[in-house]
């Protein structure tokens, strides 16, 4: 078949067989469709429906056994499934492209760059954008989202088999954000994923991994960025880098969640439910408000040295059944700043400290005012006050800690209820 230009409706028979090596260019000025009787598509095939008009429409499930490069137009799945190598997305900003999924999906099958954009700066998309990658094989798969992507534009994507090494999200450098997707689901996928190599990247709603997947260590941050409500679920595997939520809306576990390195609360809410957040250092950033909702039993564990609790920054608002934050810190030597933040009677922080013999800097700040302290298990040294601070609650001391001498006070201050001071070595001051 010569290359041609399409710019008709094209139905093929049932006896119909393609070839290449020409290429189609369907050139749609105005609603075409494209009939394929379940025939497979030889040709390579661009769409360029340049124009206000331009729709290419599907009218059965499409087989391409070359990759699609999609630039101009509508491209109307017309809820069915389009099926191929790669999918490319071009024409860059000038050029309007209207992806519509209805309730269909593209499914990719190749190795490489199974699917890469350009600038999605006027890319709209409609319906359920379900990409799904279901390569099975061992060999590397590269997935670029392009540039100038929206919470609005972005799409879903879904990892279904296969071992081989996937790149995807943090990719592309070019223009704002780098990579985003929408909805990022690993179930059935047994490789390693290698995020952020070149950058950060966003994820604008669900992340699912899988139990029997790997994910490569990485220092560029990880951001989930809804304005709705969006869930991770880990499946037991631990992050090795940075995460950040940044979206206005709601960040919600829906299963325990480790990071090797720091969490960072920046914007919206991080939702606890019943698990367990562990990280080295747990961080508010931004000016804005947050919330942290403890949901029924939540939990926060930090285990890092340095700053493995700083919320001195924003206002952090608490929800939920607020348990005591978990300094669980074994280190011997240094000094391990808690910055608690400065906040009211009704809406205090808990710590306990567990472990170590470091030096702890917990008073820090302008003005520090905490609930409850526990320092069971704790043989450090803690630092004499920078500032003066409060206790809304109790204090439970260890016998294996030291004071420092200060002379800024350290004020009791509930106004209601019994607190109780433990201090187990009355003579030496503890």
């Amino acid at each position: 078949f010569p290359s041609h230009d399409m710019d008709g409706d094209i139905t093929l028979g049932s006896g119909v067989t393609t070839a290449g090596p020409g290429n189609w260019d369907f050139t749609n000025r105005t609603v075409r469709t494209l009939n394929t009787a379940g025939r497979t598509i030889v040709p390579t095939t661009t769409i360029n429906c340049y124009g206000s008009g331009g729709v290419q429409l599907l009218t059965n499930n499409a087989t391409f056994t070359v990759g699609l490069t999609y630039n101009a137009g509508t491209f109307n799945l017309n809820n069915l499934q389009a099926t191929m190598p790669s999918l490319f997305l071009g024409g860059g900003s000038g050029n309007l492209k209207t992806f519509a999924f209805g309730t269909g999906n593209v499914t990719l099958t190749n190795t490489g760059f199974v699917y890469s954009a350009q600038d999605n700066q006027n890319l709209t998309v409609t319906g359920t954008p379900n990409i799904n990658v279901t390569y099975a094989g061992a060999s590397g798969v590269t997935v670029d989202t392009g540039y100038n992507n929206t919470e609005a534009n972005s799409l879903n994507f879904n990892f279904t088999a296969g071992t081989y090494p996937l790149t995807f999200l943090g990719f592309n450098t070019t223009g704002f954000g780098g990579d985003a997707a929408r909805n990022v689901n690993f179930t059935g996928y047994s490789g390693t994923w290698s995020y952020g190599i070149n950058t950060s990247g966003y994820i604008f709603g669900n992340l699912t991994l899988s139990s029997t997947m790997t994910v490569n260590s990485f220092s560029n941050e990880l951001y989930f960025a809804s304005s709705g409500t969006a869930t991770i679920n880990s499946a037991g595997k631990t992050f090795p880098g940075p995460l950040r939520a940044t979206g206005t809306g709601t960040l919600l576990l829906g299963s325990a969640l480790t990071t090797t390195t720091t969490f960072t609360l920046e914007f919206g809410t991080l939702s606890l439910a019943t698990f367990t957040l562990t990280c080295d250092n747990f961080l508010t950033s931004g000016v804005g408000t947050k919330t942290l909702d403890f949901g029924s039993s939540g939990s926060v564990t930090c285990t890092g040295t340095g700053f493995p609790w700083s919320s001195f920054t924003g206002t952090l608002n608490l929800a939920g059944t607020v348990s005591p934050i978990n300094i669980t810190t074994t280190a011997s030597t240094g000094t391990v700043t808690v910055y608690p933040g400065d906040r009211t009677e009704a809406n205090p922080l808990s710590f306990n400290f567990t472990g170590g013999t470091y030096t702890l800097s917990l008073f820090g700040g302008t003005s520090t005012r905490v609930r409850d302290l526990n320092f069971t298990g704790f043989s450090g040294n803690l630092s004499a006050l920078a500032t003066g601070a409060t206790i809304y609650g109790s204090i439970t001391l260890s016998s294996g800690m030291t004071l420092s001498a200060g002379t800024n006070p350290l004020t009791f201050a509930a106004t209601s209820g019994t607190k109780t001071i433990t201090s187990t070595d009355i003579v030496t001051g503890k």
